[in-house]
């Protein structure tokens, strides 16, 4: 009765240690999936950069034809600033939204690998001291 009762506690406290180690490679591995979105958005912007400026010059021969500013001169109507801004902030929460849903159903696999993985290890050890007794 001790036995079983003392390997509950082991086994809790093993779930427990697990369960911080998987948060902390989960934010690990946030942590560099953003780093590389990151990297990729600065590659994109430096490759929009000459595009902008080929974007400006044909903005500035149409200067008088427009009446708003021109802020986002790769598109080939030209963007508001203000709209740019809304779409923007728009983006912005569903790429939230869409990280955390994708940061749950990583966890949510994880656990799931992580029981199954407890559970065939206490079935070969009870197969294991099964064989012996």
């Amino acid at each position: 009765m001790a036995s079983s009762e003392s390997e509950a506690q082991r086994h809790a406290s093993e779930a427990l240690e697990y369960e911080k180690l998987l948060k902390r490679v989960m934010t690990q591995s946030v942590r560099e999936q953003r780093q590389s979105e990151n990297a990729s958005e600065r590659e994109s912007q430096i490759d929009l950069r000459g595009k902008k400026q080929i974007g400006c010059e044909r903005v500035t021969e149409n200067t008088d034809k427009r009446t708003e500013q021109v802020y986002d001169q790769v598109h080939p109507q030209g963007t508001t600033q203000s709209a740019f801004v809304k779409q923007q902030q728009r983006q912005e929460g569903e790429k939230t939204t869409e990280e955390k849903t994708e940061e749950d159903i990583v966890m949510e696999y994880i656990k799931k690998a992580s029981l199954m993985e407890i559970y065939r290890r206490e079935e070969v050890q009870g197969c294991a001291t099964g064989t012996v007794e």
